[in-house]
């Protein structure tokens, strides 16, 4: 949901260092824009492993693997050609395309026909006129980015197939799906004073910034309880309500110097990790409470909840959307950013 994560960043931590570290790798001699022979080494859901034998490992949508009907055409062992679309030693990434290798190879075999003078059968293949809706996406625990994913999955049930996939995770692992899984979109989360720190490592990596949100942590509450009715000057004055947490034990100030303080009674905490089971407690235990990002009014209607501003809490977040720049969107990466901005206009801040 809109739960906070560990965002203050310790002064001593290198955000940039962390993360070269978990992508770094060695491509050895691979170039840019040839076809190479690999070996799959694992297939899943979303996405098959290739190795290139350049001690790298490229990861290729498993869309891309399929025929027109859906079926997957390769297994573990299989060796393909590939397309060396991108390689980048610093952030440690690879990108390849088994359909693009394809597409060329093909590509070469019309031109020799045409310099022979030749002619090349085809077969007409129906599945051809089918539309396709794909998208992988990251998310963080947001009310609101769920939101517009039901309502983007709404547009493309109309479909002849359906390729979705929708994540919940948390910044850096949705950089790395961006990255080195195939991802098309992914929103990260996190406190303003790291901003410098991922728009210089964004920047690096060719991923395009695009802001969403800035908000600061409210508290969410049952309509009827005592935190309803009540302003918290002073943090302390929660120790004596639960608190509902997805599985985070930092909340927002200023102690410390680095925007999160640490609760100072740890004693009355329930940790959920499941976001409908989050609201109903809070609908059922008046007591509760739980620190929140911008909600739709449905949402908190549905529940018969309230978002309250705290005094006590002055963190800033910054909620960002990041993609790949390689030129113009796809239709359906357009069309989840256009639904996402209008869920974000539409919540209670």
């Amino acid at each position: 949901m809109e739960t906070m994560e560990n965002h203050g960043m310790d002064a001593e931590f290198n955000f940039e260092s962390a993360l070269e570290d978990y992508l770094s790798t060695d491509f050895g001699d691979l170039e840019e824009g040839t076809i190479v022979k690999g070996e799959i080494v694992r297939v899943d859901d979303d996405n098959v492993l290739v190795d290139v034998n350049f001690k790298s490992e490229g990861q290729i949508p498993t869309a891309e693997f399929r025929d027109a009907e859906g079926n997957l055409v390769v297994k573990v062992g299989d060796r393909v050609d590939v397309f060396v679309a991108r390689k980048n030693e610093q952030e440690g990434t690879i990108t390849l395309s088994f359909e693009k290798a394809k597409r060329m190879q093909l590509f070469d075999q019309l031109e020799d026909v045409q310099e022979k003078n030749g002619v090349i059968k085809g077969r007409i293949n129906h599945h051809a006129r089918e539309r396709c809706a794909e998208l992988r996406v990251m998310i963080p625990h947001a009310t609101y980015a769920s939101y517009a994913a039901v309502d983007f999955l709404k547009d493309a049930a109309g479909a002849d197939q359906l390729r979705i996939h929708i994540r919940e995770g948390g910044s850096m692992e949705a950089l790395d799906f961006v990255l080195r899984r195939g991802y098309h979109l992914a929103l990260l989360r996190y406190a303003a004073e790291d901003d410098d720190h991922y728009i210089h490592y964004c920047a690096r990596r060719g991923l395009k910034m695009e802001p969403v949100m800035e908000f600061e942590y409210r508290l969410l509450t049952n309509r009827d309880g005592p935190l309803a009715k009540h302003e918290v000057k002073d943090l302390a004055e929660l120790n004596h309500y639960m608190e509902i947490l997805h599985d985070d034990f930092q909340l927002p100030g200023e102690d410390g110097g680095d925007g999160v303080r640490w609760h100072v009674n740890d004693s009355r905490r329930i940790h959920v990790y499941e976001r409908c089971s989050q609201f109903s407690i809070l609908q059922q235990l008046p007591s509760a409470y739980m620190w929140a990002s911008p909600m739709p009014q449905r949402a908190l209607d549905q529940f018969h909840l309230v978002l309250k501003k705290c005094p006590a809490q002055r963190q800033v977040m910054r909620d960002v959307l990041v993609y790949p720049d390689h030129g113009a969107l796809r239709s359906e990466e357009q069309a989840f950013i256009d639904l996402l901005h209008r869920e974000a206009s539409l919540t209670v801040k």
